[in-house]
């Protein structure tokens, strides 16, 4: 099961916050139980902590995390400040607080809708909508048209409202599988791979070298399960089985077993998405080794990126579906030996390790 983190930040003193905080608390409990509801029978559990800030620490007071992420890097929301008449009284001084500008109003506490927007972009999916009547395929069976995909798989002459693989042959909207003949609107089931064909396997390695810390690491985490979750419903469709395996590479030895050159790195079905290697220094992995040590930089469309864009892994997951047989190129032969780079963190995190051992 997939897990949505939420973390709310606030000020607790003795045990109160101030009212805008106990606002935002009031909203953010109620969707975690509305989101819980719609997203566990998805298989997506959200989970939610608090962390108590002191008065030390007023400018993070009233701010929520999706995995991690702060909600206004998420949405198109700005983030301001106002005197705060409770903050005040509780701390005995002048005190300024966060406020939020959404969808162009500007709130105190952070506003239920927006919660539950970010909540379900930060995982990369949509929020389900009651099934729309003659959505664009004359029917209205509860079977038929599922939401369209964000990402335009193929084009086609279909004016079915999901995305169609090449070769079917059907007017329905429900995802069909190279081939099929049937009328709108067959049961998704109905036209999943034959009974006893071999399912076809999508591996993707997710290597890494930390998950509690570094910022690029963390942030690839999050765009492959976003980028596999806007993809499922192609992939469920042509009878792909997806394996994600997330590796943890914590020495010289088993990087060198692996084959791995640089952090993060994602394969699929073995092979490097990207296979030239660049890299810039990475701040945070400085911190947790005690040493400059530098992570990979993504390139996607001619920009160089920190974190691997959502589209361009999905870009690398269609490649590997839809390819001919005989196109893979041959996977280039592994290192016998580790790049500086990594001799340089595995070293210094030892070090450190030692140091307070």
């Amino acid at each position: 099961m997939r897990t949505l983190k939420i973390e709310w930040r606030h000020l607790d003193v003795a045990g109160d916050t101030c009212d805008r905080c106990y606002d935002t608390g009031e909203n953010l409990a109620n969707e975690v139980k509305r989101l819980n509801r719609a997203l566990q029978p998805r298989g997506i559990n959200v989970e939610l902590t608090e962390t108590k800030l002191d008065d030390t620490s007023i400018p993070q007071s009233n701010t929520i995390l999706f995995n991690g992420i702060p909600i206004e890097d998420i949405l198109n929301i700005e983030v301001s400040e106002n005197y705060c008449d409770s903050c005040t009284n509780l701390l005995g001084t002048d005190t300024y607080c966060r406020t939020v500008i959404f969808e162009g109003s500007e709130y105190e506490d952070i506003p239920a809708k927006a919660i539950r927007q970010a909540a379900f972009k930060a995982l990369g999916i949509e929020e389900a909508k009651a099934p729309a009547q003659n959505a664009g395929c004359g029917c209205n069976s509860s079977s038929c048209c599922p939401p369209p995909s964000k990402f335009e798989v193929i084009k086609t002459d279909t004016i079915c409202c999901a995305p169609r693989v090449t070769g079917a042959q059907s007017t329905c909207c429900t995802p069909q599988v190279t081939g099929a003949q049937s009328s709108c609107c067959t049961p998704q089931s109905a036209v999943s791979p034959a009974a006893g064909s071999e399912k076809r396997h999508l591996d993707i390695e997710f290597l890494f070298l930390d998950l509690n810390v570094c910022v690029p690491c963390r942030g690839t985490d999050s765009s492959i399960e976003e980028a596999v979750a806007e993809v499922s419903s192609v992939l469920e469709a042509t009878g792909i089985e997806v394996n994600v395996q997330k590796i943890h590479v914590q020495t010289e030895e088993q990087a060198l077993a692996l084959g791995f050159v640089s952090s993060p790195t994602i394969r699929i079905n073995g092979r490097d998405i990207q296979l030239e290697v660049r890299e810039s220094l990475c701040e945070s992995c400085g911190d947790l080794c005690g040493d400059d040590v530098d992570c990979r930089v993504w390139v996607y469309r001619g920009k160089e990126y920190s974190v691997p864009p959502k589209g361009l892994i999905i870009e690398a997951i269609l490649r590997e579906v839809y390819k001919e047989p005989g196109e893979d190129a041959p996977a280039p032969p592994r290192p016998a030996e580790l790049p500086d780079n990594l001799k340089k963190f595995f070293a210094a995190k030892s070090v450190s390790r030692g140091r307070f051992s």
